[in-house]
């Protein structure tokens, strides 16, 4: 039996039913899927960056990639679901989808991958697009860029729509226990689309720490819509890896590697499954840097009144599309008109 591949989509959320929102119940045709959008490339922060742009007109809405590439992977189910979520708001937005440096026809400099130059090429992308103003959708790591940007540049957004609280890694360069940092490495490299790329890719954004969360004065004046649910979002990311691991002792010895770079990790997690007193220290090392709850109370201080908090349950998580979309849309209503305040979305 092969163990179903687990992946790091928004904060952990399972797409499983959220097909029969569009209908289907197998990926779309590629040309079909395809014809919701036009890959496009522009030389932006002195790189050639792909970005898919699904056409429509109005305020820009930017959908910023997070941690996975889903219009190379190699499930084509996510790539069709997500673009035809985002396709249902071009009749009233110019939407655009971003691919990071480093992913998909993107280039690849070999440098860069911290959160505030990857931040800084959204805002290169949205120059050379000639878009002065703008709203942003992200899940996990693009949280961070979003969040980044809001701090230091919130003359360039209308509004930010998050799914979950921008993580912050908790283990990077911790000694507090020897098998935390492998754990989380092993983790991230049995992602069949990073593997060896995983550590050049996501190492550098795990310094990243917003302002507001050492700084209790800070505060974002920026129009926010926030989907929470309590099991991820007052939870790190590294205990509920743990708890999946903790929850699947039985199954192990029937995982099998679905791509090379599952096989250490499922070798590592053997041999912690073969011994519960270590895999106690690792949860309890985990639950000792867990730093959601104060992410997400600092967020709740910093953006105050500017933000609108939506919490769902798991009920509603099979379909997060019919559930998210009526409060993007009226959130998106709600916004001010850029051309009455005299602040235009486009570029003169």
């Amino acid at each position: 039996m092969k163990r179903p591949y687990v992946i790091a989509l928004t904060t952990g959320l399972g797409l499983c039913g959220a097909a029969a929102f569009f209908g289907v119940q197998t990926a779309l045709a590629q040309e079909e899927t395809e014809a919701m959008y036009q890959s496009r490339f522009i030389e932006a922060n002195g790189i050639r960056l792909q970005y898919m742009d699904f056409g429509g007109s109005g305020l820009p809405l930017i959908f910023v990639q997070d941690v996975h590439n889903f219009f190379e992977y190699e499930n084509p189910y996510f790539r069709d679901l997500l673009s035809a979520f985002y396709a249902r708001f071009t009749d009233r937005h110019r939407v655009l989808a971003t691919v990071r440096r480093g992913y998909g026809e993107s280039d690849a400099p070999g440098w860069g991958y911290d959160v505030p130059s990857q931040s800084e090429d959204l805002l290169s992308l949205m120059d050379a697009l000639g878009i002065r103003r703008a709203v942003l959708f992200g899940n996990t790591t693009a949280t961070q860029d979003m969040t980044w940007i809001a701090e230091h540049h919130p003359e360039r957004l209308v509004g930010l729509v998050y799914e979950g609280n921008p993580p912050v890694f908790d283990v990077f360069g911790s000694p507090a226990n020897p098998d935390a940092q492998r754990f989380s490495d092993l983790y991230n490299l049995a992602s069949c689309d990073l593997q060896e790329r995983a550590d050049e890719l996501l190492k550098p954004r795990s310094s990243w720490r917003p302002h507001f969360l050492a700084d209790s004065s800070a505060r974002i004046d920026v129009a926010a819509l926030r989907f929470t649910n309590p099991a991820y979002d007052r939870k790190s990311m590294s205990v509920r890896r743990v708890e999946r691991l903790e929850a699947a002792l039985d199954e192990i010895d029937t995982w099998q590697a679905e791509c090379p770079g599952e096989e250490p990790y499922l070798a590592f997690v053997d041999s912690l499954a073969s011994d519960p007193g270590r895999l106690a220290a690792l949860r309890e090392a985990f639950e000792a840097s867990d730093n959601t709850i104060p992410i997400d109370d600092a967020m709740v201080r910093a953006f105050g009144v500017n933000m609108e908090t939506v919490r769902w349950g798991a009920d509603d998580l099979d379909g997060w599309p019919n559930f998210m979309f009526p409060h993007m849309r009226r959130f998106l209503q709600s916004l001010p008109s850029l051309e009455a305040n005299g602040k235009p979305a486009t570029l003169d």
